[in-house]
Formats: C-alpha cells, sequence, structure tokens
C-alpha cells in the first residue's frame, strides 16, 4: 500500500489548529501512525508513551498519532496535558485516514516505510520499541532505492 498511488491527498487539522496533508506529513522518513480514539480512556494511557518513543535522541522513525472522536470534549481534555503538545497528532473525526487504513479497532499502530509503505501493523504499544530499536525493522523501511537505468 503505498503514499503515492492513485487517492486524492487529505488535508487534515491538528491537534494542536495547524494544518497537515495526508500523505505529505509522512513522506521522507520511516513513520509509526498510532491510531487512538478519544473516547476510549485506553488510548489516553497510550500518549506519555508515544511522547517519550518520539522524543529519543537519534530515533530513526516520527510517530504521528491520529485522533478519531465523537465527542470533542474528550479531546479537549488531553489537548491539555503538556506532552500532547509536542506530539503530531492528525485529528480524523470523520473517519478518512482510519478507513484509508481498515483500523477498526483502538489503539492500532501501523509501521510505514519512508516512502509509505505498510512495514506492520500491531495492536499493542509494547510491540512498537521494537519498530524503533532494531536495525532490521529500519533497514525494511528505507526508500528502495530508483533502478539504474542501463545506458544505450
Amino acid at each position: 500500500m503505498a503514499v503515492s498511488g492513485c487517492f486524492r491527498p487529505m488535508t487534515m487539522t491538528t491537534l494542536r489548529g495547524g494544518l497537515a496533508v495526508y500523505p505529505d506529513v509522512v513522506v521522507g522518513k520511516p513513520t509509526i501512525l498510532a491510531f487512538l480514539n478519544a473516547n476510549d480512556r485506553r488510548c489516553d494511557e497510550v500518549i506519555p508513551s508515544l511522547w517519550g518513543l518520539s522524543n529519543r535522541p537519534g530515533s530513526p522513525a516520527r510517530i504521528i498519532g491520529v485522533m478519531v472522536y465523537d465527542d470533542l470534549s474528550y479531546v479537549s481534555e488531553i489537548d491539555t496535558l503538556d506532552y500532547a503538545s509536542e506530539l503530531t497528532v492528525l485529528m480524523d473525526p470523520d473517519r478518512r485516514l482510519t478507513r484509508r487504513f481498515g483500523v477498526t479497532r483502538f489503539p492500532l499502530f501501523i509501521f510505514l516505510s519512508a516512502d509509505g509503505k505498510v512495514i506492520d501493523r500491531a495492536r499493542r504499544l509494547t510491540d512498537v520499541p521494537r519498530w524503533i530499536d532494531e536495525d532490521r525493522w529500519y533497514r525494511r523501511a528505507l526508500p528502495e532505492p530508483d533502478e539504474e537505468v542501463p545506458a544505450i
């Protein structure tokens, strides 16, 4: 599933009120998308750990949250937390990105290569650090080299 496929880019609001365009926000560096539901209190517990992973010195992957919600007041509570303001979190109330990746249960973590291909999926946060810490995962997530065109 490559990012540069034939689907239209999505402009999304971020938790801090800015705008981000998907897929541009995930291209160029291996990325972990963390799909969270603001109405599910289990997802609140994930945010501090995601913040910790994203702030590791020399981390080979960026972490981006994707927040779905039915009630905006839950999102407002999350926004008041100090660490939430330092993570990039895309707001997905209409679940466009969530549907694109086939997410039906939360939380869910998806590891993307630098060119946007899905490398792996995980349901538990404890599975996510291996994508950052183990070289073999990082090598799988690097962009594929351009094919050399033979000289005629």
